[in-house]
């Protein structure tokens, strides 16, 4: 299911790149480089773009990629020599890509990934900190590794980074945030209360928590 959705995502991206006029086609690509780069984060980072993306097309929200996005998430917006592009012709690349999608395009595209199981990679990370925490078998010189109780994870979006506290909670796993939102330690009511990074710091450092998610 998770390959299909690869598959659909550059048809789509293909799709919409062949149909531009060719002085379009930098503009298109720009944003398109976006989709695959929030896919390769997480599924769930790929369908909040694509939410927002289809309320964009609909005429229900403002530009795509701006409302929903952090300081993190603003790293797309580099150009070609890898510095960062201008804003106002970042937000004319992204008009002009808002013209060539088709809404039925993203509506058959969001509705794939939203069918979507867990995703395997957020599973595959949760057995390596169990592995991590109860120390592995050391394959090649039969050796026990030392247990590990805490572990930092890096992702790139914030989105990415919502989804896998909420999963690893699932999996038994106490967890801390820092993000561009600053610290975030969960609160028994289910909300997450924001800490400065000095005290995101303290409690991890006492192990108030096994993981302590970050982006970069």
């Amino acid at each position: 299911a998770e390959s299909a959705v690869y598959e659909a995502l550059e048809a789509y991206i293909s799709t919409t790149y062949n149909n531009a006029q060719e002085e379009r086609r930098t503009a298109v690509g720009f944003v398109m480089t976006t989709y695959r780069k929030r896919l390769a984060s997480s599924f769930h980072a790929l369908r909040m773009t694509l939410e927002e993306r289809l309320a964009v097309v609909r005429g229900q929200a403002s530009l795509p990629f701006d409302e929903l996005r952090s300081s993190e998430d603003a790293e797309d917006d580099i150009d070609e020599s890898g510095d960062a592009a201008d804003e106002e012709a970042v937000d004319q690349q992204k008009q002009t890509a808002l013209q060539l999608e088709e809404q039925g395009d993203i509506e058959i595209l969001l509705a794939q990934v939203r069918r979507l199981p867990v995703d395997t990679k957020a599973v595959r990370l949760a057995e390596v900190l169990q592995s991590l925490q109860r120390g592995s078998y050391h394959a090649t010189d039969h050796s026990l590794l030392p247990a590990f109780p805490q572990a930092i994870v890096f992702t790139q979006y914030t989105d990415t980074l919502d989804y896998l506290r909420d999963f690893l909670r699932t999996q038994g796993f106490s967890v801390l945030c820092y993000s561009g939102r600053g610290g975030e330690w969960l609160q028994p009511d289910g909300s997450w209360k924001r800490l400065t990074r000095e005290e995101t710091k303290r409690r991890f450092k006492r192990q108030d928590a096994q993981v302590l998610v970050c982006t970069d």
